[in-house]
């Protein structure tokens, strides 16, 4: 009845390109579940992936995106941003980049993000999952406020009981 597409990747390793597993491996399967007259897909892509797209992860997700759009099927594209709960591989990074004592950020770590917690996601995948919620939506999945990366680093230091961390633009 329903296709939830939730691989992805980083980066890149030997045969595991983001061509290859963001775009070529969801193209077959949104190929192949409208062929078989599956009910709906999820797409589990990325913040970013859209007409702004410049990294190589972007438009590559960007571009499954777009053929699922393309096909006569129910779909729902979930755009997440940095999704952190326990276990999460982006919270384990970020905790480690606070820790650091020294923060060296580009641009002065303005860049703005917008975390959002894995039982949010979880949330909107399920209500995806409704039959009565019409579909052929692309829903960028964002925390209640912006904050800046570098106030996000000194967030979390806080939270891991440490004092400010030295900053370096």
């Amino acid at each position: 009845d329903i296709v939830i597409n939730c691989v992805g990747i980083i980066a890149e390793s030997g045969q595991h390109s983001f061509e290859r597993l963001h775009s070529q491996t969801p193209t077959a399967l949104f190929q192949a579940a409208e062929r078989l007259d599956v009910k709906r897909v999820i797409q589990i892509s990325a913040l970013g992936a859209d007409e702004q797209a410049e990294s190589a992860y972007h438009l590559s997700k960007r571009a499954a995106d777009e053929v699922l759009r393309g096909l006569s099927l129910d779909w729902f594209i979930l755009q997440p941003s940095i999704v952190y709960g326990d276990g999460a591989s982006s919270t384990a990074f970020f905790h480690a980049l606070a820790a650091l004592p020294v923060h060296v950020l580009i641009d002065g770590g303005l860049q703005a993000l917008q975390p959002i917690h894995i039982d949010d996601v979880v949330s909107a995948i399920t209500r995806c999952l409704d039959p009565v919620v019409p579909g052929q939506v692309t829903l960028a999945l964002v925390g209640p406020k912006p904050i800046a990366y570098a106030d996000y680093l000194q967030a979390l230091r806080r939270r891991l009981g440490k004092p400010p961390a030295v900053r370096i633009s």
